[in-house]
């Protein structure tokens, strides 16, 4: 089952579910988005989220619903 399993594609190795509930918070989807691009040193793709995040974020929650983790900028 897909909510039970931690993975890197996720934010912050945390679970499917706690990903998607992230996600569907728009402020909290971009604070976690531009941290999470740091994170794992995409300081471009960072860059790029502080300014569109809002288009971006809807992009994430798409990516973990359809593909079960973040693709885009990553």
């Amino acid at each position: 089952m897909a909510a039970s399993k931690k993975g890197k594609g996720y934010w912050f190795g945390s679970t499917w579910i706690v990903s998607l509930i992230i996600s569907i918070i728009p402020i909290v989807n971009w604070w976690a988005g531009v941290i999470h691009r740091v994170v794992k040193k995409n300081y471009l793709g960072a860059i790029v989220y502080v300014f569109f995040g809002a288009i971006l974020g809807f992009v994430d929650f798409v990516t973990i619903l359809l593909e079960n983790k973040i693709v885009f900028l990553a």
